[in-house]
């Protein structure tokens, strides 16, 4: 089956995902394209059903491989890409989403763009949780806001550009080689380091046009890598690195020291923003304790003036009646006595 691009889809018990990958990619404005569903030792009948129900959106451009054994996550994506044709390929696994404009902004890129072996969009992170036949979103975020470009450099630090946003020409494979499958997790950045360190890769900025959904909660068959296999990732971040650093060595290429470079680079950056985070929240303490003593210092102040307010009053009531008193014969000299031993304590006082 030939088409301008394959697209590849990796499912394992997962219908209803399954059903919303399907939604994304028949949405989709481009549709020279071919799929295939990869159902990586699972039932057949559930994706069978799912694809006939999409019916002539489908129709002649659709393969479905059912493995008798689970071919792991990348090796199903070798399977996938032999099965086809096509000038490019692409990952979309059954738990992520696509804008409809994604395929006509990333084939319009290659096409025009001779020099770039790939292309990457800007990403969305959805974070979701799977509850009885539906998947309800908590809340959304975008991914690498600072960056818009793909680049080695910055890749040494992390991968920021996920399979389901970047789209391939296929003779990148004969080039680089394909996807890790020993490595459980990770095999994405590994294969986009060895991508990134040989050919130049696009990026096609402004709104996200992928969307990388992510389940904090959920495990087995319903998670999502980068969640349920967070154990692993700090483990074969360390085992990629080491590989590229042992090759350096032996082949006198710089890959390897660059990645141990950028590693150190990443942790002193990781230490600095938490270190900002830190600041930032006793400055925030700060603040607000000053705030809260200057709250204290001002309600003493006013029942301060409260009170000496109260006693001048009562003083220029005093001063008046003695006036008062001096302006007429002296009938109650007692008062006077009186007034005057107010007005002493009151300056006594002060």
């Amino acid at each position: 089956m030939n088409a301008k691009v394959a697209i590849v889809t990796r499912t394992k018990n997962r219908p209803v995902m399954l059903t919303r990958a399907l939604d994304s990619i028949t949405g989709q404005k481009f549709t020279d394209f071919v799929l295939v569903v990869v159902n990586d030792s699972a039932e057949r009948e559930p994706v069978d059903q799912l694809i006939e129900s999409r019916g002539q959106a489908l129709e002649g451009r659709v393969v479905v491989i059912h493995n008798d054994s689970p071919a792991g996550r990348w090796g199903a994506m070798d399977n996938a890409i032999a099965a086809v044709e096509s000038d490019y390929v692409i990952l979309h696994d059954d738990d992520d989403t696509w804008h409809p404009e994604f395929l006509e902004q990333t084939v319009r890129h290659l096409d025009t763009t001779p020099d770039d072996a790939a292309v990457g969009t800007r990403t969305e992170l959805i974070f979701e949780e799977v509850r009885p036949h539906k998947i309800v979103e908590l809340r959304r975020q975008l991914l690498a806001t600072d960056l818009n470009t793909v680049s080695l450099l910055e890749m040494l630090k992390q991968n920021y550009v996920p399979p389901i946003a970047l789209l391939l020409r296929r003779s990148v494979f004969a080039e680089i080689g394909s996807f890790d499958n020993t490595l459980p997790v990770l095999a994405d950045w590994d294969f986009t380091l060895r991508l990134v360190s040989r050919f130049s890769v696009g990026f096609i900025d402004g709104k996200p046009l992928a969307y990388w959904h992510h389940r904090e909660t959920s495990m087995g068959d319903e998670g999502n890598s980068v969640v349920a296999d967070a154990q692993n990732h700090q483990r074969y971040n360390l085992r990629i690195r080491d590989k590229f650093l042992r090759e350096g060595l032996q082949n006198g290429d710089n890959l390897g020291p660059m990645l141990l470079a950028a590693e150190l680079f990443r942790e002193l950056d990781t230490r600095a923003t938490l270190a900002r985070a830190e600041q930032s929240r006793v400055f925030d303490e700060t603040r607000r304790l000053s705030a809260d003593h200057l709250e204290v210092v001002h309600a003493s102040i006013v029942t301060e003036l409260s009170t000496l307010h109260h006693e001048i009053a009562g003083l220029r009531a005093d001063v008046a009646r003695m006036i008062s008193l001096q302006e007429t014969p002296p009938a109650k000299p007692r008062f006077s006595d009186r007034a005057v031993g107010r007005i002493r304590r009151a300056l006594g006082r002060r």
